[in-house]
């Protein structure tokens, strides 16, 4: 952590995003590089990859990640909020660029800490995951996705957002 803080001092000194997107690279680096160190048990993790995520950790962090921007980008749109109109990933056409950025805070506390919570407590064990080929690479894939989305956000309904009136004229934004 000490080496993480140390890449973020970099920081306040950045000239442009190119320059904080650089910064945000190397410390996740030490990130990945540390978090295969807090699983237990017969699941391995030999670093963050994806498109296609080559084994079941990387595999439940893309969907968990899938599912965190889903939620975001339907929470934008209930308060008329443009999720594509972004700050950071900006740039990249068809992507909900400011549903990912809101996606950033949350993607360890609770993405990641609930795949590490369901591999060392091993509610997520191989035979949940299969091969499948993508675009001709062999990727991972969760063997049971409905049943996993509903197991995991079982009680979701608690943190979902209050969602605005649906009559926008009653909506003044004063409230």
């Amino acid at each position: 952590a000490l080496g993480m803080a140390q890449v973020a001092g970099d920081i306040p000194g950045a000239a442009d995003i190119a320059t904080v997107l650089g910064v945000e690279g190397r410390c996740a680096a030490l990130y990945w590089g540390a978090f295969g160190h807090l699983l237990m048990g017969e699941i391995g993790f030999g670093g963050r990859r994806k498109r296609p995520p080559p084994d079941p950790v990387n595999a439940l962090l893309s969907f968990g990640y899938v599912l965190l921007t889903n939620l975001l980008t339907s929470a934008l749109d209930a308060y008329w909020l443009d999720p594509f109109l972004g700050f950071l990933h900006a740039g990249t056409y068809g992507h909900p660029s400011l549903a990912l950025d809101l996606v950033e805070p949350f993607r360890s506390p609770v993405i990641d800490r609930m795949a590490v919570r369901l591999v060392n407590l091993r509610m997520l064990r191989p035979e949940h995951f299969v091969p499948v080929v993508l675009a001709g690479a062999v990727a991972v894939g969760l063997l049971v996705l409905i049943g996993l989305s509903v197991r995991l956000f079982k009680g979701a309904g608690r943190f979902r957002p209050a969602l605005p009136p649906t009559d926008p004229q009653r909506h003044t934004g004063s409230d």
